[in-house]
């Protein structure tokens, strides 16, 4: 398995560590339910250099991108990221992504880490010889500063302000000798910093954040938090929500595709989805029983399954078991009567809005 550049420090910090998408990555420090709340509450702190970065330089960087991607990218201005998804012809995602203008005739592109190498494959048999497309996998470590107190941890520990960042912009800065890029993004629902520095100076920036948050709330936190937050904030993970099969219609991520741009790959299959009525809904189910879903349960409102769940969890902000599924439009009504196969047993629900919790603002 591959280590991020914090992995030593994961063991010394008593992490409980387990395999994701091919890396040994923290789930936990402290307990899951606790990182969550700290989040929440104050602040914590996620290793994700598991997440793959992409470099394309060149004159024609921008137009040869925004034809892979549903996003605009032509117009985006340097110091600003877009979040867009890459669409096989059919229509299905291949990847969700966030784009960040370095300069005109830069990009990063940032990928799951499951689809990082494909994404990479795909790219590079899509632009013309002339975009220089770079894999910085493993030698960028990113870091995610999240909650509401993560922009005054980052200032006490960076001595840098980044209150002036606007939602998805961000900043380059020096750390110790190094170019540090600093986003306003994040995918927990809350306010929150992305750090993206070499991965030699991981560890010291690490160490920076925790010393001026630990009297602050912040946490170290894993993937299992981060997983909590994500369904709390009803945000899609690849493999659960989205896949190959799915289309941004069903998935609520028209927001995310811009068809008045020109064309992209995928587009067509977009406009055809979008003038038929789909035939499920990603929508959000709460348990009104003690009972936590589960990703594949079978869902329904009548007395067949008619749905399913994509990803389930416990919810320490509304205290009960919370879900994401896929029903039929019909079904898909707040605070319609549902239930959850678990076990063989039908446990009762209701259908729910998304997100289930709101940043506090």
């Amino acid at each position: 398995m591959k280590h991020t550049a914090l992995y030593a420090e994961h063991r010394r910090l008593g992490a409980t560590l387990v395999e994701f998408a091919g890396w040994e990555m923290p789930v936990s420090y402290s307990g899951i339910l606790d990182e969550a709340r700290a989040v929440r509450q104050a602040a914590g702190l996620f290793d994700v250099s598991h997440m793959g970065v992409l470099q394309l330089r060149g004159t024609d960087a921008r137009a040869e991108l925004e034809r892979l991607v549903t996003c605009a990218v032509r117009d985006l201005p340097p110091g600003r990221v877009r979040y867009g998804l890459m669409l096989a012809p059919n229509g299905g995602l291949l990847d969700d992504l966030l784009i960040y203008s370095l300069a005109p005739d830069d990009l990063w592109v940032v990928a799951n880490a499951a689809n990082a190498s494909r994404d990479l494959q795909w790219i590079q048999e899509h632009v013309s010889p002339g975009v220089q497309v770079t894999p910085h996998f493993g030698a960028v470590a990113i870091l995610a500063l999240q909650g509401p107190r993560a922009l005054e941890i980052a200032g006490a520990a960076t001595g840098q302000d980044f209150a002036p960042l606007r939602r998805f912009g961000f900043a380059q800065w020096d750390f110790d000798g190094a170019e540090v890029i600093t986003s306003r993004t994040g995918y927990t629902g809350e306010d929150g910093l992305e750090f993206f520095c070499p991965t030699e100076k991981a560890l010291g920036l690490w160490e920076r954040l925790l010393d001026a948050g630990r009297d602050n709330g912040l946490l170290p936190c894993g993937l299992g938090a981060r997983d909590v937050l994500r369904i709390e904030a009803g945000n899609a993970l690849y493999g659960h929500e989205v896949n190959e099969e799915t289309n941004p219609v069903e998935a609520g991520l028209m927001w995310a595709v811009n068809l008045d741009k020109g064309d992209f790959v995928g587009r067509e299959a977009v406009l055809d989805a979008r003038s038929t009525p789909p035939t499920r809904r990603l929508t959000g189910l709460v348990m009104e029983e003690a009972a936590i879903p589960r990703q594949g349960a079978p869902v329904g409102t009548d007395t067949e399954a008619t749905g399913v769940v994509t990803s389930g969890t416990f919810s320490p902000a509304l205290d009960r078991g919370i879900a994401l599924a896929y029903l039929p439009p019909a079904e898909a009504v707040p605070d319609r009567s549902a239930w959850v196969e678990l076990r063989g047993r039908r446990r009762r629900a209701r259908v729910a809005s998304l997100p289930f919790v709101q940043r506090k603002r």
